[in-house]
């Protein structure tokens, strides 16, 4: 059972004359409160003529988690040979503080009363996550851009029960997880024909993913959280739309291919789950991931006019953490009709 609640702001500001010199500057606040519980059975097989009866293992009380961050960023560009070639620079700081209180009640012979075992666990996480790109555009037709990030992914906390349960499986966990982060590394292109009707965006692209959290299913059934390694990613995006010479008549191609993979895995998750090993492409990311549309629009009147869309989608197969099993291969075919009036 889980009961979210959470309140969000945001202030933002940038430079709108026509100085070369550009920048966005912002902050961002955020408070949460997620309250849940659960209650573990454990499945007792008596005579035929009785059945199977469950008896109480484990109860975790309601149990707030808090969560408190802000996070302050800038951006910062300047454009050179009349914005034909322009560097950027940004950075944004990150702090947040998780908190979670509760008591788990065991139950060492299966019947009540149980025993309270109270716990507490806090932890605060912060980052600064910059970027660069620089970008040339020497015409209006042609961008060439390259751009390294860092990304920041704050830490979370496990639950007394949730520790209990992995570490049964042989996974070792602790209340407080460690924040993961990444590098990400691209090259990329945007082109488009002089009169406008054919465009093409291509991007090669590299990531480094370091102390990932991975929640996993434990054998009782509740999903606990490990930081369980590091992965690669290389892959390669293309988004190609043609405005074709018919009237109102437009293809778009689109696409992703990727290699995926652990560059390293936690020894406890190997063990408890064969699937999650070193080399193996990352669960619930599909290797090829590629789309066809086209869309046509027409004017009925002065003031409404008729669309129809279709579209025929291909995602790979793609394998799921907890239980290691691959979806099938999707095929995807949508179509779609609308006539309304302009806004």
């Amino acid at each position: 059972m889980c009961q979210p609640v959470s309140t969000t702001a945001q202030v933002e500001g940038s430079e709108r004359t026509q100085s070369p010199l550009h920048y966005v500057v912002g902050g961002l606040y955020t408070k949460a409160r997620n309250v849940s519980r659960y209650d573990i059975t454990a499945p007792v097989i008596l005579p035929a003529q009785v059945g199977t009866i469950f008896l109480p293992a484990i109860s975790q009380s309601p149990t707030p988690l808090r969560t408190e961050s802000f996070a302050i960023y800038g951006e910062t560009s300047y454009d050179l040979f009349g914005g034909k070639l322009v560097p950027l620079v940004g950075l944004r700081y990150f702090q947040d503080r998780r908190s979670v209180l509760g008591t788990a009640i065991l139950y060492p012979t299966f019947a009540p009363p149980g025993v309270s075992v109270p716990g507490a666990a806090a932890g605060t996480f912060h980052a600064f996550s910059p970027r660069l790109n620089l970008s040339y555009k020497p015409n209006n037709e042609v961008t060439v851009f390259v751009n390294a990030a860092r990304g920041f992914r704050s830490g979370s906390v496990n639950t007394l029960g949730q520790i209990a349960f992995a570490s049964r499986d042989g996974v070792a966990t602790t209340q407080v997880i460690n924040p993961d982060n990444l590098w990400s590394y691209e090259l990329g292109t945007k082109l488009r024909s002089p009169d406008h009707t054919l465009s093409l965006q291509a991007s090669l692209y590299h990531t480094y993913w370091r102390d990932i959290q991975l929640p996993f299913n434990t054998s009782s059934g509740i999903v606990a959280t490990v930081n369980g390694g590091a992965a690669s990613l290389t892959g390669v995006d293309l988004d190609v739309t043609w405005r074709t010479p018919l009237a109102g008549l437009s293809l778009q191609f689109v696409g992703n291919i990727n290699d995926s993979h652990f560059t390293r895995i936690n020894p406890g998750l190997t063990a408890s789950a064969a699937n999650l090993r070193r080399g193996r492409q990352l669960p619930t990311v599909p290797r090829v991931n590629v789309s066809f549309g086209v869309s046509y629009r027409r004017p009925i009147t002065d003031s409404v006019d008729f669309d129809l869309y279709t579209a025929y989608s291909y995602r790979d197969r793609q394998q799921d953490a907890g239980s290691g099993l691959y979806s099938a291969d999707l095929d995807l075919l949508s179509f779609r009709r609308h006539h309304g009036s302009r806004r």
